[in-house]
């Protein structure tokens, strides 16, 4: 796709997915505060953040933001103008990670692509080109720690800090209180405060490199996969993990059930060692899971996801209640980090929303489903 003009662009899904990530970091401000918020920059006449807003109708905002055309094809001021809104949105709140969000700058090249043409200041109209390159950079080494990755993060105080942390320390404690304590015997230690916080989340993302996730698998598939991680268990806890798998993914049938949005690597469709009846059940599943109004699930293609961030199942848990940061669990084959450092969070945030920007659109989902079951 290229284009000569401003107007001859067509909706970019990217752009889209990218400005959904935005106002999730935002704190999803409903569209009447977008809408207000931009009105009220636009009036001051001064730049923000390098550009010069213009108001935003509330209908235009929902437009945008569900990725429908506003009276014609996307323009440019109107991604720049609600960017930059989100990001004064979440600077005002010293509890949001506002350098989670995708920024100004990769809000434009993601609007012309990355080989498409800029329109030029120059003379005569004419265009130049513009260079090809990624983003994010290549960011930390494939080992997760204290992420350095996000320069200049204000981030959260260091009481929200410290509430985060005091969270996670009081699951650890519960133990035996917790609603899982009837599985106790076969949940691992390093597992306990995870499957405690998962219920009371809010908002989940996740990215699933090479699995379906867990709240989204069929008893088949767990039982498959729980035998294939730890074939020294005997049938009796394999049984018990798996009625563990199952009751945990009661969280999404609540009415009052957490928003999941879940990035799954296209490797996981793959058969590999799963048998194809088991893998054929498990993709019709997820075209059941697709119905559902709080679950949002994506495909990236490995090329896609590998310079963004490690092969590791990734976890990012917000909370109703306020004064905490996100809570981050990397998962690994037999033990698992809490990240809830601000920099660490703000770092896995921007990687999933990467993650989401390049990732296949949820509305190609139920396409990507029937293409691998055709091919089992």
């Amino acid at each position: 796709m290229r284009m000569a003009s401003e107007e001859g662009v067509r909706p970019v899904t990217e752009v889209v997915k990218a400005l959904r990530h935005n106002r999730h970091i935002a704190d999803n401000p409903s569209y009447e505060t977008i809408g207000r918020v931009s009105h009220m920059l636009a009036a001051r006449k001064t730049l923000v953040y390098g550009v010069q807003v213009e108001g935003i109708p509330r209908s235009t905002a929902n437009d945008l933001l569900r990725g429908k055309r506003v009276r014609g094809p996307i323009k440019l001021w109107q991604v720049l103008s609600l960017g930059a809104t989100l990001r004064w949105i979440a600077d005002q709140n010293d509890q949001l990670d506002a350098d989670a969000m995708i920024p100004i700058p990769e809000l434009r090249r993601l609007y012309y692509g990355a080989e498409q043409r800029e329109p030029s200041a120059s003379a005569g109209g004419k265009t130049a080109a513009r260079p090809r390159h990624h983003w994010p950079p290549a960011g930390p080494p494939p080992s997760i720690g204290p992420v350095e990755a996000v320069p200049g993060a204000p981030g959260m105080s260091r009481e929200r800090e410290q509430a985060t942390e005091r969270l996670l320390d009081d699951a650890r404690r519960r133990g035996s209180d917790a609603w899982w304590s009837a599985y106790e015997g076969v949940v691992p230690e390093w597992l306990a405060a995870y499957l405690t916080l998962e219920r009371e989340a809010q908002e989940i993302r996740v990215y699933a490199p090479y699995r379906i996730p867990e709240l989204l698998q069929t008893r088949e598939y767990a039982r498959h996969t729980i035998r294939e991680d730890m074939p020294g268990l005997d049938r009796k806890t394999v049984a018990r993990l798996v009625k563990l798998r199952m009751r945990r993914q009661e969280l999404l049938r609540r009415s009052d059930s957490p928003e999941y949005w879940a990035v799954v690597n296209v490797r996981a469709l793959q058969r590999g060692t799963v048998p194809p009846d088991v893998l054929r059940a498990q993709l019709k599943h997820l075209l059941t899971m697709a119905n559902f109004r709080n679950i949002e699930v994506q495909f990236i293609k490995d090329e896609a996801a590998r310079d963004v961030i490690c092969p590791r199942p990734i976890t990012i848990m917000r909370f109703a209640e306020g004064g905490y940061l996100d809570m981050v669990f990397v998962q690994h084959p037999d033990h698992g980090i809490y990240h809830y450092r601000n920099t660490d969070v703000a770092y896995f945030s921007l990687c999933h929303g990467t993650l989401a920007v390049r990732a296949i659109q949820p509305f190609e989902m139920v396409r990507t489903l029937l293409k691998a079951l055709d091919r089992l």
